[in-house]
C-alpha cells in the first residue's frame, strides 16, 4: 500500500514537523500549541449525517485524523474554548481579526470571511473542505521547497 505525507495521523511525530513548516510564520514564539482535528473527531463517531451515504462517512471518519483535518491550536485555546465545538462554531466565536488570522493559521480553504465562504466550514462539506485544503497544503509545502 502507497502512502502520503496526506496519510499521516495525528499521533505521527512528522505531522508536527509539518505543521510547523507551513505555518511557523503565523506562530507566537511565547505560546504552546496543540496540534488537534479541525472537525472535531467527535463529530464522526456518532450518527449519520442526513444525506450522507454510509460509504462516504466511513472514508471520512477515516479521514479526520489525517493531515489535513490536523492544525495547531493555542493550548489554552484548544483545552478551553474549543475542545469538541464544531469548526463553524469556533470560527463564529472568533473576532473579525481573530477569523483573519485564523484562515492563514489554519490553512483554511477560504478567502472570504463572509457567510458564503464559510459555508465550507460545516461538517456536511467535509469531502470539499479536506480536498481543498489538502491541496493548499500541498501548494504551500512545494513553495517552501522551490
Amino acid at each position: 500500500m502507497h502512502y502520503t505525507l496526506f496519510d499521516l495521523p495525528k499521533e505521527s511525530n512528522r505531522v508536527e514537523q509539518i505543521l510547523y513548516y507551513l505555518t511557523r510564520e503565523y506562530l507566537d514564539s511565547n505560546a504552546e500549541y496543540d496540534i488537534n482535528h479541525l472537525h472535531p473527531r467527535s463529530r464522526f463517531d456518532g450518527y449519520l449525517l442526513p444525506g450522507v451515504e454510509q460509504k462516504d462517512w466511513e472514508i471520512w471518519r477515516n479521514q479526520c485524523n489525517k493531515l489535513p483535518n490536523l492544525s495547531f491550536f493555542e493550548k489554552t485555546v484548544n483545552r478551553v474554548d474549543k475542545r469538541d465545538m464544531s469548526l463553524k462554531n469556533f470560527f463564529e466565536y472568533l473576532s473579525q481579526n481573530q477569523q483573519k488570522e485564523y484562515i492563514k493559521l489554519a490553512i483554511l480553504p477560504m478567502k472570504e470571511i463572509d457567510e458564503e465562504d464559510q459555508r465550507i466550514l460545516y461538517i456536511d462539506m467535509f469531502d470539499k473542505f479536506y480536498k481543498q485544503r489538502k491541496t493548499l497544503i500541498k501548494e504551500k509545502l512545494l513553495s517552501l521547497i522551490s
